[in-house]
């Protein structure tokens, strides 16, 4: 015959305590250790990840596979998307311009546009691993 199994509630108030012991937190209910489908609430404490959406829709996206991506980052109302030797930025999520170009001497004083971009050399980025950003 099964245990009954007994179910109570618990308040997700304490927040990520990745220091406590076992014996610790269990004197705290609503704190833990690790959090997974849990993300920071910005009331404090933690909250549920109710879901997400996917950026894009399939076929417009560079040559991308979920393993193949080393880092994300928003950037001027956009998206940053890093894969091994390549460096794309997107708006929208269906358009990508690949923007690890070479784009010395620039002589336009307004910029380079998208298409422009187009006919600059790779700059190539060998052995990428992990990608990390600052803002300046």
């Amino acid at each position: 015959m099964a245990d009954p199994v007994m179910s109570f509630p618990v308040s997700c108030r304490g927040g990520l305590n990745e220091t406590a012991t076992t014996r610790e937190l269990q004197a705290k209910p609503g704190f833990a250790s690790t959090l997974f489908n849990f993300e920071v609430s910005p009331d404090g404490g933690y909250r549920r990840i109710n879901g997400y959406q996917k950026l894009g829709t399939l076929g417009k996206t560079p040559d991308v596979t979920e393993t193949d991506i080393l880092g994300t980052e928003i950037y001027n109302n956009g998206f940053i998307i890093c894969k091994a030797g390549a460096i794309y930025y997107t708006y929208d999520g269906d358009d990508y311009t690949q923007v690890n170009k070479d784009m010395l001497p620039v002589t336009n004083p307004n910029g380079v546009s998208a298409t422009d971009m187009i006919g600059f050399p790779v700059i190539p980025r060998p052995n990428a691993s992990l990608y990390t950003f600052e803002q300046f």
